[in-house]
């Protein structure tokens, strides 16, 4: 994914739906990849959110904004 930013990752994958559609919601581009590897008895890998290079900034405050107003 050339030209796009991780701007938050997740062992759990609701909280990386949350914040895909919170920057969603927001206006923002944002794709969530699962990195788990499901063929192993307990899963592992990381859930990651990612947006285009040059949204990261503005992600990164509503994510901070987000974080501390719950």
């Amino acid at each position: 994914m050339k030209d796009w930013k991780i701007v938050f990752k997740s062992h759990d994958v609701h909280p990386a739906v949350i914040i895909k559609g919170l920057l969603e919601d927001q206006g923002l581009q944002a794709v969530l990849l699962s990195k788990k590897d499901s063929s192993l008895f307990f899963p592992t890998g990381m859930h990651e959110v990612y947006v285009p290079e040059q949204q990261e900034e503005q992600a990164n405050l509503i994510i901070k904004d987000g974080e501390e107003n719950q």
